[in-house]
């Protein structure tokens, strides 16, 4: 069974591994969030609305569908800090 400290582990790897994507490109990571918390608040609840999806549905391998969404968690760090 995984552990709510491995998940956060995870999330911190891959926040790690797209930080990464930004640099030296043309646009920084603040450019994808031009509202700030707006931004934050709205990326965070469009994929709330997927995990409540995938809740809800009858999909029978939800496991790794909600593994692809440990970026919630690192997204929902990147609004803290941005109000922060």
């Amino acid at each position: 069974m995984i552990t709510a400290e491995q998940l956060l582990k995870e999330a911190a790897e891959l926040k790690k591994k797209k930080s990464e994507d930004y640099q030296g490109g043309t646009w920084a990571e603040s450019d994808y969030f031009p509202y700030k918390e707006k931004s934050y608040s709205h990326m965070l609840h469009t994929k709330y609305l997927r995990m409540r999806n995938l809740v809800d549905s009858n999909q029978k391998n939800k496991f790794w569908s909600f593994r692809r969404y440990i970026n919630w968690y690192g997204s929902l760090c990147l609004y803290v800090c941005c109000i922060s």
